[in-house]
């Protein structure tokens, strides 16, 4: 039976590393650095008289280039640590990323894959309405939260 499972796994794999096929870039003519993106933005659009929605933004753009980026620093990993982002995948995502984290492991030799998986449903966070009940139901059922799991296809050095 071991046999047969690996002939059938060495059967599935491609013959080959994966390869780019083809590339394409475009990049428009100007650059405005992340930093200076909320001024600019704000004068641009003449809207520098609505000093609390560009405190907003600039809390946003102090987000990116992203949580993933954030956490590599936290952990005191190296940059170039090889990283995916799933967005706005709600409870699907768990699974996802697992299946990912799976493939990673089994077809890199000694890889350790970190999953970390975050929901916030505090964006949807207001006040209830009559005519939107899905918005109760939504605060009842979902909650904010966090986890992480090591995915490797073999052990962590003790």
């Amino acid at each position: 039976m071991e046999a047969y499972l690996e002939e059938m796994r060495e059967a599935q794999r491609a013959r080959g590393p994966a390869t780019v096929l083809a590339i394409g870039t475009a990049n428009p003519s100007n650059c405005i650095y992340q930093s200076d993106f909320t001024d600019y933005y704000f004068c641009v659009t003449n809207s520098n008289h609505l000093p609390h929605l560009k405190a907003k933004l600039n809390r946003i753009c102090v987000d990116a280039p992203g949580a993933d980026h954030k956490l590599i620093n936290l952990l005191g990993l190296n940059p170039s640590v090889k990283r995916f982002m799933l967005y706005q995948q709600g409870c699907y995502v768990g699974g996802t990323v697992l299946r990912l984290a799976k493939d990673l492991a089994e077809n890199n030799a000694g890889a350790h894959v970190l999953v970390v998986c975050s929901k916030m449903t505090v964006v949807s966070f207001r006040e209830p309405c009559k005519t939107q009940l899905d918005n109760m139901v939504g605060q009842a059922l979902f909650a904010d939260g966090t986890s992480a799991a090591i995915v490797g296809a073999s052990p962590l050095p003790v």
